[in-house]
């Protein structure tokens, strides 16, 4: 009996020596950490940042003077693109003006890091010598691939028509261009009590957006992990979403982070930056 107690006491002491690390490592994840992200989780905003290429572009072709050019372009949290061009030129006394809408959209995949970036423009106007003034239509439309590298490539297809003139097409290859797709996650998170967490974070993207968020979420002393889900709290990045599941602190803070942003969606482990 003696012995069959020793052994039961040695067993037990070993029990305690393997789960005592895991519990003495337990620890809430609280505080502010950054995670950096890129490479095929890159968000690629700037893509629709191009008015001073359009507007040269479009001086060049015409082969005339750019008399005025507004052209903006916006991405929202799923990935739709919307705009407007106002467009006005002269070319030995032949004048040209046209304004339209713009329409596209951002979609990618974490996975590949591929993003597929296309959008149209539909414009109308009139163009006039002074004497005779006839209207005119333009069809512009841009179908184009980022890398998680960066590198945008696509092609340009062009329609110009003139009533009782007739019409003029071309298409035209988009130079390679690279684009900074890097973001940074900064997390403040707070205990709130009874397992419950909160407080705020910050995607600061590649063209400078920041997009805010709330926290809420959960922890698990039994398991030592948390789970968080960030909910955005301002209209420019209404349609993302960004959770993180498997949160531990040890050192470092570790999960396995989902997002949906801008047209791009994917999931990767990520690890905070050590300060």
């Amino acid at each position: 009996m003696a012995r069959q107690r020793a052994r039961i006491a040695a067993a037990a002491t070993a029990l305690l020596l393997l789960i005592a690390p895991g519990l003495a490592s337990a620890e809430i994840p609280t505080g502010m950490f950054e995670i950096d992200l890129g490479g095929n989780h890159s968000i690629w905003l700037d893509a629709a940042d191009d008015q001073d290429e359009f507007c040269e572009g479009f001086a060049e072709g015409f082969g005339g003077t750019l008399q005025s050019c507004s052209l903006s372009m916006s991405i929202d949290g799923k990935g739709k693109i919307s705009g407007s061009v106002a467009v006005s030129a002269e070319n030995a006394g032949v004048v040209v003006s046209l304004d339209g809408p713009i329409k596209g959209k951002l979609k990618g995949d974490g996975q590949t890091g591929l993003t597929n970036f296309s959008f149209s423009i539909k414009l109308a106007g009139e163009v006039s010598d002074g004497l005779m003034m006839a209207d005119v239509n333009a069809n512009a439309s841009f179908a184009g691939q980022i890398t998680g590298a960066g590198l945008l490539t696509g092609d340009w297809s062009l329609k110009f028509c003139a009533k009782g003139g007739g019409c003029f097409s071309e298409m035209e290859a988009q130079p390679p261009e690279s684009l900074d797709g890097g973001w940074t996650l900064v997390l403040e998170i707070a205990d709130l009590g009874g397992g419950k967490l909160g407080g705020s974070a910050t995607a600061e993207l590649g063209d400078g957006t920041p997009c805010p968020y709330a926290i809420s979420g959960k922890y698990s002393a039994k398991n030592d992990l948390a789970s968080l889900k960030l909910s955005p709290t301002n209209a420019t990045c209404a349609g993302t979403s960004i959770s993180l599941q498997e949160v531990q602190l040890a050192g470092l803070l570790t999960a396995q982070m989902k997002y949906k942003l801008f047209g791009k969606q994917g999931e990767t482990s990520v690890e905070s930056v050590d300060f």
